[in-house]
């Protein structure tokens, strides 16, 4: 007897459609080819949700708009396959319609665990924030200082939460939130010496440190309230126009510290005889962080207004082949050292890093292996 694709198990077509979950435009084609396909299809289709401003501003936005209105009203039933949802764009205050859809579309997303939203909300609409019956792991916000307090109720419900980012909070965070958190991301200090105590954090971003703040930081002593904090650390970010040197007030504390990242650019002007010696300059604090495995250094190098020379570049590259051999030398338990690429053909290339290995360097990696495809990270 003849068998025909109505015959088929549901979980055989299941399976089908799960060797194709990361291929968004088969997956479109499936949903048209039969019924039998669309929920499985739809559930990865809507799994993961990103608009941000890298494409055109009116794009986005229109299919931003687009998108809430399907999973508000034309079809909400498919807000429930969504996991993960970020929402990238800064709007003018003319969009008052747009929040709402915005609000009400993420109440909808009652299975979501990843959620940012980076966007403005003019006047902190009343209860954006309520009503919200998920539990995340990951939570963005950037404009948390538009509605701490019913931020900080939110937060005090997400009892699975394991990564937040907050931006300009201040020293009204409180004690008994986020205890279970194991990833921060901050734009300043303040918020590391509120947050930080109590939390067995273990990955720290400072995606915004200023200046002001290095000198208020630096020209004192680590608060006694986060040094066992400190401590617990393996992964530490730093976005600063500053020198790694700044870290021997915090080396001491960071004993158990494996992964060290330092991104942004250089603000003092130099050719590059004189970068070399800011870079090589005190190598040894680096050392005292004897657990380190991975070490990225991505300042840029900043010239006296002229365009780089081939010779130029070569002679910085044997300098940095001396230096990343001495902190493997130093340092035993060092497995890789990422450098931003100096390309004397492009200077404002950031697309690419000289990877070194113990014993062997350097290659070239693309910026997304060595930053995680982290956008916030970018220069």
């Amino acid at each position: 007897m003849a068998t025909s694709f109505n015959d088929l198990p549901q979980e055989l077509c299941n399976r089908i459609i799960q060797f194709f979950r990361y291929d968004r435009r088969t997956l479109l084609r499936l949903c048209l080819t039969s019924v039998r396909f669309v929920d499985e299809a739809q559930s990865f289709l809507y799994a993961k949700l990103t608009f941000n401003i890298m494409t055109s501003f009116k794009l986005i936005l229109a299919r931003a708009s687009k998108l809430l209105s399907t999973l508000t009203v034309h079809n909400p039933s498919l807000a429930k396959y969504v996991k993960a949802f970020s929402y990238d764009i800064w709007l003018p205050e003319d969009h008052p319609g747009v929040y709402e859809k915005l609000r009400h579309a993420i109440r909808l997303m009652i299975n979501v665990t990843w959620l940012e939203i980076n966007t403005t909300i003019p006047h902190s609409p009343q209860g954006f924030f309520d009503g919200w019956t998920f539990q995340l792991k990951h939570f963005r916000c950037k404009f948390g200082s538009s509605d701490r307090k019913t931020i900080y109720k939110m937060l005090s419900t997400q009892l699975s939460l394991q990564s937040v980012y907050i931006d300009k909070f201040d020293h009204d965070f409180p004690s008994d939130c986020c205890l279970n958190i194991k990833r921060l991301c901050v734009e300043d200090w303040r918020s590391i010496e509120q947050i930080l105590p109590g939390r067995s954090i273990v990955v720290l971003e400072i995606l915004r440190l200023q200046e002001s703040q290095l000198v208020e930081l630096f020209n004192r002593s680590v608060p006694p309230s986060i040094k066992i904090q400190l401590g617990n650390l393996t992964h530490l970010t730093l976005k600063t126009n500053t020198f790694y040197t700044d870290l021997k007030t915090l080396a001491p504390y960071l004993t158990l510290l494996m992964i060290l990242r330092i991104i942004g650019k250089d603000n003092q002007r130099y050719g590059v005889a004189k970068y070399a010696q800011n870079i090589a300059g005190k190598p040894e604090i680096l050392c005292k962080l004897t657990n380190l495995k991975i070490f990225v250094w991505s300042l840029d190098v900043s010239l006296d207004s002229h365009r780089i020379t081939e010779e130029e570049a070569d002679e910085l590259s044997d300098m940095l082949w001396e230096l990343v051999e001495l902190w493997f030398k130093e340092m035993p338990k060092l497995e890789e050292v990422y450098i931003l690429k100096l390309d004397w053909e492009d200077p404002d290339n950031e697309d690419f890093y000289s990877h070194w290995i113990k014993g062997v360097g350097p290659t070239t990696v693309e910026a997304k292996t060595v930053l995680g495809r982290k956008s916030f990270y970018t220069r």
